[in-house]
């Protein structure tokens, strides 16, 4: 009947430039994955993620490395 049947949102496309991230912090159970973006100006940026394209389009590998990727573009470029 529909009664607790989950309702899919697109909130658009979201745009976070790799060079303005300062941290990257991975979170959530289950259907509620969530990436939190720490920016070089002290904002935040929250990301909720479908599950289902989480696992099905490589998001979650990516999303995974993605606090890899950031520390050691810090690393190299002597960032803070």
């Amino acid at each position: 009947m529909g009664l607790v049947a989950l309702q899919a949102v697109n909130l658009g496309m979201a745009e976070v430039r790799f060079d303005e991230v300062l941290q990257v912090q991975n979170g959530g159970t289950l259907n509620q994955k969530h990436t939190h973006f720490g920016m070089r100006d002290g904002s935040t940026v929250e990301l909720r993620l479908n599950s289902l394209s989480h696992a099905l389009s490589g998001q979650g590998v990516f999303l995974d490395r993605l606090p890899q990727l950031v520390a050691a573009r810090h690393a190299a470029t002597g960032m803070r």
